[in-house]
């Protein structure tokens, strides 16, 4: 029985893991774009932040 339960918990946990990381990139987004454009494009937003999010790579 927990041979069929484990990989159901590693199945939850990936999921609760990737819901997370959506609500924090939406959370930062929706703060860096209340910022006033001038700030926002010396930080580079949205390009840099999207570039390490995909993990520095370039062309996806």
């Amino acid at each position: 029985m927990a041979l069929a339960i484990a990989p159901l918990i590693a199945m939850w946990k990936e999921y609760c893991r990737r819901h997370d990381e959506r609500r924090r990139f939406i959370r930062t987004q929706r703060t860096i774009e209340r910022l006033p454009c001038d700030l926002r494009k010396d930080m580079g937003w949205p390009d840099r932040y999207l570039e390490e999010r995909r993990g520095g790579r370039k062309g996806e």
